[in-house]
């Protein structure tokens, strides 16, 4: 038995989410005013997930084990708490995002800048303020992609 079942049965399950997702939306009838239809967004992260999946696949099948350690060392235990950070941020950002409270770019902007951040270890005035002009871009674009290419109402 491979060292690396529980990645391989993750995977496994995240396919059979994107398939699932793919499977809700292949019946949903475009709506008059959408020429991309209702599914379109759904269908999208579907086909983004199990791209990803194939690449994780392939790097834990493919790529011996010892490699993957050599290439990408493990987080020291210093930074752990952050992992538990970033975790509390998405909660925190999918809870304002459900309260409607700041906004979309706004709640966004916090977000990204808040993530990259708590992310980076470097405290280079130069990066944080490249960090925060790219997570405000970041966020604009957004909502603009979410409003003229969806029509979702943010």
């Amino acid at each position: 038995m491979p060292k690396n079942i529980s990645e391989i049965l993750f995977l496994t399950l995240a396919v059979v989410i994107a398939g699932l997702a793919l499977a809700g939306v292949a019946d949903m009838p475009p709506a008059f005013y959408d020429p991309l239809g209702a599914g379109a967004f759904p269908r999208w992260i579907a086909v983004i997930i199990a791209v990803l999946v194939a690449l994780k696949l392939i790097t834990t099948t493919v790529i011996a084990r010892a490699d993957i350690d050599r290439l990408v060392p493990l987080l020291p235990p210093r930074f752990h708490w952050r992992m538990a950070a970033m975790f509390a941020l998405i909660c925190a950002y999918v809870i304002a995002l459900w309260a409607e409270m700041p906004g979309f770019r706004i709640t966004t902007a916090i977000f990204l800048s808040a993530g990259m951040l708590l992310l980076t270890t470097q405290r280079n005035p130069r990066l944080i303020v490249a960090i925060l002009g790219a997570c405000a871009l970041s966020a604009v674009g957004l909502d603009y992609i979410f409003r003229t290419v969806f029509f979702l109402n943010l």
